[in-house]
């Protein structure tokens, strides 16, 4: 049975949960020979996999009551509304905590500086509508390519205290 099709489903539906305005990694996916596109899909198969059990941990260790993936934000310090999207957004009645999963080659040995100062900017743009009483958290999950993952803490709390 031939499942490039199906699988082509699939991986749109992972590579595009945010439907119709947000198509580039998708368009990419899709601009992609058949061959490439089996490789991209076993890679991703890796991935997804290697990622789920963290996932799982976290939102066990954080004991979150609310789980959403694909968060859409506004950039308002742009002046421009310009989108983000927080990759896992986890909550309970204490924390919220955003989660950035990263596919990398090889895991570093600590938070790279771009994905500290993403998560950063995620939390800034949330704070003003989350409930006054809510501690934010973030996390950057590294998954590479053997499916291997780290969990990493990333400061973005308001006067640098460690969260």
């Amino acid at each position: 049975m031939d499942t490039v099709g199906y699988s082509d489903q699939l991986a749109h539906a992972l590579i595009d949960s945010g439907g119709y305005s947000w198509s580039k990694l998708a368009d990419d996916y899709y601009s992609l020979s058949e061959t490439a596109r089996r490789f991209a899909l076993e890679k991703m198969d890796i991935v997804v996999v290697g990622a789920v059990e963290p996932i799982i941990r976290l939102a066990d260790e954080l004991s979150w009551t609310f789980i959403a993936s694909e968060v859409q934000v506004l950039d308002w310090s742009a002046n421009r509304g310009q989108r983000g999207r927080i990759d896992l957004l986890g909550w309970n009645a204490e924390s919220i905590t955003l989660v950035d999963v990263k596919t990398v080659q090889n895991i570093p040995a600590e938070v790279r500086t771009g994905d500290a100062a993403q998560l950063r900017k995620y939390t800034r743009d949330l704070r003003p509508t989350a409930p006054p009483r809510h501690r934010f958290k973030a996390r950057a999950l590294y998954v590479d390519h053997a499916g291997r993952t780290e969990t990493r803490r990333v400061n973005v709390r308001k006067g640098g205290s460690h969260d």
